[in-house]
């Protein structure tokens, strides 16, 4: 509702412009192109004198471009003396107080690290994995990485086993890891378990689900401070129990 009213409200106030330039062009080529000036002032002005705000950078100079050049192809129609082709510059000047600013920020905002899309009107997220600073079309819901990392298997922990061993003490040498069911005796990849739940999880499977227990929702506390998780479910299991 907001966003149709700001809209027709910036339509209604771009009509001064146009009559500015309309009336400009009595001036000849100098009044014409003075007007454009003018117009693209006066829409520039709209949004500080009307509380007007917008999502986008272009409604600005786009309606100004619009006003200023149904004024000078009106002059044109109703007759009044030809100014030549300079006179369609007057539009190109009416952008210039409103698409300057918003052709600045574009060229300074930051960009998707893997499309390289601007970051202005869309979601980001900076990849735990690689560090890349990734839009929303880019990145993995849920899997909580950017899709590079996804289809690369981009490791997040480290495989030293002293990181292993100062988190989670001893490697489980029975049981099976909660997610792929591998057997811990008979698995390459070594068995940890859960500081939350004490269920088992492969070194493979902590990595691929972001440091998080997929039982209790635990998370290694480490990774938690990197990625941003917090524990995921409320754990009804006690620490102290064992598991096979």
């Amino acid at each position: 509702m907001n966003k149709s009213r700001d809209l027709t409200l910036l339509a209604l106030w771009a009509m001064l412009g146009f009559a500015t330039q309309l009336v400009a062009t009595h001036w000849g080529l100098i009044g014409v192109l003075a007007g454009g000036l003018l117009c693209g002032i006066i829409v520039w002005l709209a949004p500080k004198l009307l509380a007007l705000a917008f999502d986008s950078l272009w409604p600005l100079p786009l309606t100004a471009l619009i006003a200023s050049l149904l004024g000078v192809a009106c002059s044109r129609i109703v007759g009044q003396a030809d100014m030549g082709h300079l006179a369609w510059l007057a539009p190109v000047l009416a952008t210039a107080p409103s698409g300057s600013p918003a052709l600045a920020s574009l060229v300074r905002s930051e960009r998707c690290g893997l499309c390289k899309r601007t970051l202005r009107t869309v979601l980001s997220f900076s990849c735990p994995r690689c560090s890349l600073h990734v839009c929303e079309y880019c990145w993995g819901f849920g899997r909580e990485r950017c899709k590079l990392c996804d289809e690369n298997h981009i490791p997040l922990l480290p495989v030293e086993s002293a990181w292993w061993l100062d988190r989670f003490g001893a490697r489980r040498l029975t049981g099976e890891c909660s997610l792929c069911r591998t057997s811990a005796g008979a698995s390459h990849t070594p068995q940890w378990g859960c500081g939350g739940c004490g269920h088992n999880q492969c070194a493979a499977c902590w990595d691929d689900n972001n440091g998080v227990c997929a039982r209790c929702g635990w998370v290694i506390p480490d990774v938690a401070e990197m990625t941003g998780t917090e524990h995921r479910k409320h754990n009804h299991l006690s620490k102290d129990k064992s598991y096979a």
